[in-house]
């Protein structure tokens, strides 16, 4: 589930699941009730630049999100997101020591559970090409950069990909 919703959702731990399949065959009846509570809030992206060392190179932008979800909210530690961060932030640390060519902007961005949003929002304001953005960028808020590198790592697989546009709307076939 990608954003918050009012859907029930329920989570066993394990040791107990043996004696739920037990009652679900015996035809056991059971009654659950749960509860979350949403709130809104405001989030920020919180963003840092490094020079670098041709004044005329173009930037590059380097993104990861802050933000973390889980089917049960409970449990949402958010070790698994917290890998981007970790990676932006020794990327940072690198490039203070051993400066390149190119500007660096680090970009941390919130929302990603919630449609990009955080992403979306900082690309609107700032680095969208198309007339229908770019009537809403001020002179000020424009940022010129050749590059954009979304740091989204997991654990839960092996592969590396690269992806030349954005696939929240277009989609991605995992297995083609």
């Amino acid at each position: 589930l990608d954003v918050p919703a009012h859907l029930p959702r329920y989570w066993a731990a394990a040791s107990s699941v043996p004696a739920l399949v037990a009652a679900a065959k015996r035809g056991s009846r059971v009654t659950l009730r749960g509860r979350a509570a949403w709130r809104n809030v405001e989030v920020e992206n919180v963003l840092g630049e490094l020079p670098g060392t041709d004044p005329n190179a173009a930037r590059i932008v380097v993104q990861s999100y802050t933000d973390a979800m889980s089917v049960v909210p409970a449990l949402a530690p958010g070790a698994e997101e917290a890998g981007g961060l970790v990676a932006l932030a020794e990327l940072a640390r690198h490039f203070a020591m051993k400066p390149v060519r190119h500007p660096l902007l680090f970009l941390a961005t919130a929302g990603h559970g919630h449609a990009l949003s955080g992403s979306h929002e900082f690309l609107s304001r700032h680095l969208r090409r198309r007339e229908y953005f770019t009537k809403s960028i001020t002179g000020g808020e424009a940022i010129d950069a050749r590059l954009f590198i979304g740091l989204d790592l997991s654990t839960g697989d092996r592969r590396l990909a690269s992806f030349a546009q954005g696939t929240l709307y277009t989609g991605w076939d995992p297995h083609p």
